[in-house]
């Protein structure tokens, strides 16, 4: 087997979902995240149960004034997106000195993404 040329933009491909915080403040969703619940989503909100701890992302049709853009990380390929949420991170105590994945649930009856924090 020969040499292939890599892509510049190379991104490892990802079997299961992965929720990352970066430390500026960033949630990634990796390319699982995406292909299996944010095909073609452009606006997210974000929801939060003090009880549980634990954050939601939910896809929603129409930006509203809570609502936050899901943007691809790499728009040729659309595999990962982010979203820059650092004030609402901060506000829930999460410490962004490094980064942090999460393993995330999808709920069918709230239809949304679910992260333990």
């Amino acid at each position: 087997m020969g040499y292939e040329v890599l892509k510049k933009h190379w991104t490892a491909s990802h079997d299961k979902p992965v929720v990352s915080f970066g430390v500026r403040g960033i949630i990634y969703l990796n390319s699982a995240v995406m292909n299996l619940h944010f095909k073609n989503v452009k606006f997210v909100d974000l929801l939060y149960d003090d009880k549980k701890r634990s954050l939601a992302i939910k896809p929603v049709k129409e930006m509203s004034q809570n609502s936050y853009k899901l943007k691809a990380t790499n728009p040729q390929e659309a595999s990962t997106s982010a979203i820059a949420c650092r004030s609402i991170l901060k506000k829930l105590k999460i410490e962004l000195t490094e980064k942090k994945q999460y393993i995330p649930t999808w709920n069918t009856q709230g239809k949304f993404l679910e992260i333990k924090l």
